[in-house]
C-alpha cells in the first residue's frame, strides 16, 4: 500500500499512532508502506475504520482512484481526502424539521453547483451521505434543501434532530458488522477483528439498536411523497442499483421498485416522490456484484 503513507499524513496519524489505532507494530506500518507486505481483509477493515472510509474506497484509492470519503473533519490535505464538512438538511413535504445527513465537503461542493446551476445536471440529486445513505432527491417537490457548514450555528428555525450517527456518520464497515452482527453471526465471527466487533457491539448496546432497528437502517429503503406520505420496505438492491444511475443522468420517467421479500411491485409517478433514501451498504453490495458480472463476461 504505496499511498498509505499519504494518506494517514492526510488524516493526521503518525505511524506510530496509526499502528496504537490498529493494535499492530509500527514495523508492520512501515513494511505496508513501502510495499514490502500487504494487510490482510480483516485489517483493511480495521485500516478503513480508522480512517473513516470503506473498504472499496481505500482499494480504489490505492490504486489511484479519486478522493478517499472519510468521516474526519478537514483532513490537511484536501487533494487527497474529502473529509466530513457539515450537513444537507431536506425539508420534506407536510413537515416542519429538515432531515439532516453529514456530507463530505466534496459532496457539499457538487450539491451547491447543481442547485445553482453552475453544471447541467439530471435535475434530480443523487448524494452518498457519511451516516450510510443514498439520497434520491426530487428538488421540485421538497419545500427546501440547505447546506449548513460545521462551523455554523445551528439553525433556529429547526429542531436541528440528528439521527444517533447522524453528526458526522461511521465507516461503512462499521455498518457492515452490525449487519452480519444481527443476521449472519458466522461472517461477523470470522470477517472481522476483535476490535471491529466490538466497536460495532459497542453501537448497539449504546444506542440500543434491536433487530427491527437494525433492519431499517441497514436493509430499507424510504421514500417520501409528495402528500407527506413514508412508504418503507426491503427494495431489490439492483432495482435501486439502476434507478440510482438513471437519476444520475435524467430525470426517472418512472421509479418501479420490487419488495425483495414479497415480490410485490411498486409503482410510484417521479414527479409524486420527493426522495429516496437507501441504504449505502445495499447499494455499495448491488455495484460490486454488477461490476464483477460485467468483469466476468
Amino acid at each position: 500500500m504505496k499511498r498509505l503513507r499519504d494518506l494517514r499524513k492526510a488524516i493526521g496519524f503518525t505511524q506510530a499512532g496509526l499502528a496504537k489505532a490498529l493494535g499492530v507494530s509500527q514495523q508492520a506500518i512501515a513494511r505496508w508502506e513501502k510495499g514490502d507486505a500487504e494487510p490482510s481483509l480483516t485489517m483493511l477493515r480495521d485500516l478503513a475504520t480508522v480512517v473513516g472510509t470503506s473498504v472499496d474506497d481505500l482499494v480504489e484509492f490505492e490504486a489511484g482512484g479519486a478522493r478517499i470519503s472519510s468521516q474526519h473533519w478537514e483532513p490537511a490535505d484536501d487533494q487527497m481526502v474529502d473529509g466530513f464538512w457539515g450537513h444537507l438538511g431536506v425539508l420534506l413535504p407536510s413537515r416542519l424539521d429538515h432531515h439532516w445527513y453529514p456530507v463530505t465537503s466534496g459532496e457539499q461542493a457538487r450539491i451547491s453547483r447543481n442547485l445553482q446551476g453552475v453544471v447541467s445536471s439530471s435535475g434530480w440529486l443523487v448524494v452518498a451521505t457519511l451516516n450510510n445513505r443514498v439520497l434520491l432527491i426530487n428538488p421540485a417537490a421538497v419545500q427546501r434543501i440547505r447546506l449548513l457548514d460545521d462551523a455554523a450555528d445551528t439553525p433556529s428555525d429547526d429542531s436541528w434532530s440528528l439521527t444517533w450517527d447522524g453528526y458526522n456518520g461511521l465507516s461503512p464497515e462499521v455498518y457492515s458488522a452490525i449487519n452480519d452482527y444481527f443476521w449472519d453471526e458466522q461472517a461477523f465471527e470470522a470477517d472481522y477483528s476483535d476490535a471491529l466487533q466490538k466497536i460495532a457491539i459497542d453501537q448497539i448496546e449504546e444506542h440500543a439498536i434491536g433487530e427491527e432497528e437494525a433492519f431499517k437502517l441497514l436493509e430499507c429503503t424510504f421514500l417520501y411523497l409528495e402528500s407527506g406520505a413514508e412508504v418503507v420496505f426491503r427494495a431489490e438492491a439492483n432495482d435501486l442499483l439502476s434507478l440510482t444511475f438513471e437519476a444520475d443522468c435524467q430525470t426517472p420517467e418512472k421509479i418501479v421498485l420490487r419488495n425483495e421479500h414479497s415480490g410485490e411491485l411498486n409503482f410510484f409517478p417521479t414527479h409524486k416522490v420527493a426522495l429516496v433514501s437507501m441504504p449505502l451498504t445495499q447499494y455499495q453490495q448491488a455495484a460490486r456484484a454488477s461490476m464483477e458480472e460485467s468483469e466476468s463476461l
